[in-house]
């Protein structure tokens, strides 16, 4: 399929902050159901291809979705940034040697992940 227009548009951002995040959730949406059409509807309307936190790449990569994930690439997602993302969220997670030394310990930056180590 070619695109005839690019995505992002500049004439077509949101104007708010809760459409952008409306927006993003359709894409994030679209992506779970496989739903080709919403993707490229929510990347046409102004939905970022790398929020929130690089997931939409993520999201195609753990569905084995290539197309998704072509075509987020095509709207300009980073690859590197998903990749980096998943590389903060693994070294968040304390690891333990066989001696029981917490051999990488890094604190979350989430609220959550500083509850569950009280």
């Amino acid at each position: 399929m070619h695109y005839s227009r690019p995505f992002n548009n500049s004439s077509k951002r949101p104007a708010t902050r809760a459409e952008f995040e409306t927006l993003n959730a359709r894409m994030m949406q679209a992506i779970a159901d496989k739903d080709q059409i919403g993707l490229i509807a929510a990347l046409d309307a102004g939905a970022h291809p790398d929020m929130p936190d690089g997931k939409p790449l993520r999201l195609c990569a753990a569905q084995d979705n290539y197309l998704f994930a072509k075509t987020l690439m095509l709207a300009g997602a980073d690859i590197g940034y998903a990749i980096a993302q998943v590389r903060a969220e693994d070294n968040a997670i304390p690891r333990r040697t066989e001696s029981g030394l917490i051999m990488v310990y890094r604190t979350p930056k989430t609220e959550e992940g500083r509850k569950q180590e009280q």
